[in-house]
């Protein structure tokens, strides 16, 4: 039997509490910042989640409160060949699209910039598009970290923990622009600002 980690919760206007989901590792557990969507919530887990061979590395779940009967989706569960790993943070982007960061894993093995998508039939399966793998060298850095933002042109702004120059850029962060990607071709703009 495994063993729930701390849940997702609803308050109430009245004060009362209504536990929505425990996390397990089959479904994922670490949860991160969750995002609301008509009556939808949508998140993270940092770690656990079930592939067919018994590991995983994060997940996106969907959760549909209704009382005491909540239901609970993965959407994605990450950890399979190049896929990112560890997803650390979601956001919602010009017309509903999800973007996603997850801070190891990818064709580098540095994170990667993630979109979950829905299937194009109810009761499919959702696929991830990868938009960017960071590589860890030169400027483009490694380990995306923390919130991302999207504007209303599709341009996802975050920083990342490492990378961006080796050695000689310890002590910096790297904040990154994907712009949008309206011709298919994916540009980056870098700017780099001292952390105190």
């Amino acid at each position: 039997m495994e063993v729930p980690t701390p849940p997702c919760f609803q308050r109430n206007p009245d004060g009362s509490k209504l536990v929505l989901h425990s996390f397990i590792a089959s479904t994922g557990v670490l949860p991160g910042p969750i995002l609301v969507s008509g009556n939808a919530l949508y998140g993270t887990t940092q770690n656990a989640g079930t592939l067919q061979d018994g590991s995983g590395q994060g997940v996106v779940y969907e959760l549909t409160p209704n009382g005491n009967r909540s239901t609970y989706t993965v959407l994605h569960t990450f950890g399979q060949g190049t896929d990112g790993a560890y997803p650390f943070f979601i956001t919602f982007g010009p017309g509903g699209v999800i973007y996603g960061n997850a801070i190891d894993g990818g064709a580098h093995s540095s994170g990667m910039i993630f979109e979950p998508t829905p299937p194009a039939n109810q009761g499919g399966a959702w696929t991830e598009t990868d938009l960017w793998d960071f590589t860890g060298s030169g400027p483009d850095g490694a380990q995306p970290i923390g919130n991302i933002a999207v504007d209303s042109g599709g341009s996802i702004y975050g920083v990342t923990y490492g990378g961006g120059g080796g050695a000689a850029n310890l002590g910096r962060s790297l904040s990154w622009c994907l712009d949008a990607l309206v011709t298919n071709e994916r540009r980056k703009q870098f700017f780099f600002e001292k952390k105190n």
